[in-house]
């Protein structure tokens, strides 16, 4: 099994690729455009968890959503329940309370829509929710590095938006590419997807966002 800093290496290599050498492309013919898809799955060992955890929050969640400040044309992915805001990253850990007793706690990390920005960009912001066993003073950012917690696996989920002209809207921002991450089971599984896209490239907001990531 690879070292931490190997397999950080590994995860920066996989998406230096992304798109055009990494991955599938295909033409929707009806709509003029591309589709992407990328998949890949890591091995890795439990303890690796929450360095890979901090990397990738550092790397693929936007810093204000941490500030729970505003933010344009990104987006978490997941929902928690039908009426809940979007969720950018789901975590799942133990934290240590006494001598040898450890206690099961969850955190995540919300983007609830804050206002249109114009008819291009859409604007979230950031908003965490956790369980009453991780103290409110302990900073989500850090998840990954603090002594008393053991990560058990997390997800990142994030959607990048694009604007996009409709007949009925007009331009509008519209969520085109995906980025999903899960980390459980000794596997890390990394999921890229693109819809409708007008060129063989990812949007703009992708790269803005993930710069340290997409490096070629």
């Amino acid at each position: 099994m690879p070292s931490s800093n190997i397999l950080i290496s590994q995860i920066k290599g996989a998406f230096a690729l992304l798109p055009n050498k990494a991955g599938k492309w295909r033409r929707a013919w009806l709509f003029g455009t591309w589709n992407y898809e990328f998949r890949t799955v890591i091995e890795i060992e439990p303890y690796q968890l929450g360095t890979v955890l901090n990397f990738l929050g550092a790397s693929l969640v936007p810093k204000n959503a941490w500030l729970k400040e505003e933010f344009e044309d990104v987006a978490g992915a997941m929902k928690l329940h039908e009426n809940a805001s979007p969720s950018c990253l789901s975590v799942r850990g133990k934290i240590l309370v006494s001598d040898n007793e450890w206690e099961d706690f969850s955190y995540e990390l919300l983007t609830p829509f804050s206002q249109f920005k114009g008819a291009h960009h859409i604007v979230h912001c950031g908003e965490d929710k956790r369980s009453s066993e991780l103290p409110n003073f302990v900073d989500g950012e850090k998840l990954g590095t603090l002594i008393p917690l053991r990560i058990t696996s997390f997800e990142i989920a994030l959607m990048f938006y694009e604007s996009e002209y409709t007949i009925f809207l007009g331009y509008s921002p519209t969520p085109l590419t995906e980025i999903r991450i899960s980390a459980l089971d000794r596997k890390i599984s990394i999921t890229v997807t693109g819809e409708r896209l007008k060129k063989k490239e990812f949007s703009p907001s992708i790269m803005k966002n993930n710069s340290v990531l997409f490096t070629h």
